[in-house]
């Protein structure tokens, strides 16, 4: 098969980038299945990478640190409560407020969980030089 010369237009950048997220995602469903990992979705992924960087934290915080709206977090954060992966406990002063903590269930799929976040930046940046991966962030942080 004949090498394709693909004109890269400029205007494309949402598409291009929303064409990564979805591919990201398959690899992620994907690599999940194959670990027997069941109930969690990408979207989770910022969750649990934070609680397993941070520790439990109350849901306000975690909203700010993934940048999701309250109402996007809590049905994320009920979705892996209800496969018990984390858990929700009011704080001793303000029974309003709760407080987000892995379960014993999310500790025990921690290595898998890094094991997947490394498989998918390697893929993600295969083929791409250190000097180009600090381009890259560079532009997109912009």
């Amino acid at each position: 098969m004949k090498n394709e010369t693909r004109t890269i237009k400029p205007q494309n950048l949402v598409a291009m980038i929303g064409g990564i997220r979805d591919k990201a995602y398959r690899f992620i469903t994907k690599r999940l299945e194959e670990h027997g990992i069941g109930g969690i979705v990408p979207s989770h992924g910022a969750i649990l990478a934070n609680l397993y960087n941070h520790g439990p934290m109350p849901m306000k915080e975690l909203a700010q640190r993934i940048q999701r709206k309250k109402n996007t977090l809590t049905i994320l954060v009920n979705k892996l409560i209800e496969y018990g992966y984390i858990e929700k406990n009011a704080t001793t002063g303000d029974r309003r407020v709760g407080m987000i903590s892995l379960t014993e269930k999310a500790l025990n799929i921690r290595e898998d969980f890094d094991q997947i976040s490394e498989e998918l930046n390697a893929k993600a940046y295969e083929n791409i030089s250190e000097e180009e991966k600090i381009q890259l962030m560079t532009i997109l942080e912009k």
